[in-house]
């Protein structure tokens, strides 16, 4: 904090570029200089692996660092209220926690820390993610994983979640830590009919092409690049 006294980053750096808008927007509120000298651009993943089948009454997936600040408490809390078909994948200070509630719940499965290929099963055949974070999130992976394959997600209302999260467009949004508000999105999920969910799918599908692709990302960044060497 004291070092910005003697040499300031942002008088020194020609050019920042922030994995997502909520982010870009936090720094311009603290310093409006990040206004004319920053970008955003989203984190991508490979988008070549296609979904071949829709599956609506699959299970929900959790998956992530199982913490209470990624809002695992309140999800375990809802799914156990609405006997909901939810696997659990990963490791961190609440799987002794998630593990109770699996051996007490069978609608609840945990399957450990999962990744690879092994990860890539879980999430394919998943009817929706679940992302109920607790805390600012930029750009989380869990989404671009997921709409990679064409999964739709159940997102917290909160950080850069709202701005990949597009409510009944590419799944559903709720108010963060409202379980209430979180048992109306699932059972929102829940009563979509076939070609409701196919639109979601295909709709997350695209919005991945468009925006976290490998190559769309790269073009990005060399514009940005470009931008900044002919300005400098």
């Amino acid at each position: 904090y004291q070092r910005k006294y003697f040499i300031d980053p942002v008088d020194y750096i020609d050019h920042f570029i922030f994995v997502s808008k909520f982010s870009r927007d936090k720094h311009i509120e603290f310093d409006n200089r990040y206004s004319t000298k920053s970008s955003h651009l989203y984190n991508f993943t490979d988008v070549r692996n296609e979904k071949t089948t829709v599956e609506k009454d699959n299970y929900f997936l959790f998956f992530g660092r199982l913490s209470e600040e990624k809002g695992l408490l309140t999800l375990l809390n809802v799914a156990k209220k609405l006997k909901l078909n939810l696997k659990i994948a990963g490791t961190g200070p609440l799987e002794a926690e998630v593990m109770r509630s699996a051996a007490l719940n069978e609608n609840i499965e945990f399957m450990g820390y999962q990744s690879g290929n092994d990860l890539a099963k879980i999430i394919q055949s998943a009817s929706f993610i679940i992302v109920p974070s607790e805390w600012y999130e930029n750009n989380p992976m869990t989404v671009i994983e997921s709409y990679a394959y064409g999964i739709p997600v159940i997102g917290a209302r909160i950080g850069g979640i709202p701005e990949i999260v597009i409510e009944n467009k590419t799944g559903f949004l709720f108010e963060s830590r409202n379980e209430d508000d979180l048992t109306m999105a699932i059972e929102k999920a829940r009563r979509l009919s076939f070609a409701e969910y196919s639109n979601l799918s295909q709709n997350a599908r695209e919005f991945a092409e468009r925006n976290f692709s490998s190559g769309g990302h790269y073009q990005a960044l060399m514009e940005i690049y470009s931008k900044v060497l002919k300005n400098g």
